[in-house]
């Protein structure tokens, strides 16, 4: 992921891909796949208490989703990938420089 890092705060462009699949294991056993795709950036802070090379982050993330995959049973649907996705995180980070 591209990051550009300005003082203490960062900010990277997100792409995602792969695969999303379900299985069925009762009547009709089956398994299935599908493409997945997501795109998004993360903002977050960097901090660095003990000096370098190791720091603590805390970021936030936003995706879309593209690809609107839907879970059905007995052609029922049952879930759909939602438009969007989100994430919080804390981090311990190494920069190897």
């Amino acid at each position: 992921m591209p990051c550009l890092h300005i003082g203490f705060a960062f900010g990277c462009v997100v792409v995602g891909e792969g695969a999303l699949g379900a299985s069925a294991q009762s009547v009709h056993p089956t398994e299935k796949y599908g493409p997945w795709s997501a795109f998004g950036g993360r903002l977050g802070v960097e901090w660095g208490p003990f000096g370098r090379p190791l720091s603590l982050r805390a970021s936030a993330e936003l995706l879309g989703i593209p690809t609107r995959d839907s879970l059905a049973v007995d052609d029922a649907r049952v879930y759909l990938v939602p438009p969007w996705s989100a994430a919080v995180a804390l981090a311990a980070a190494w920069r190897f420089q």
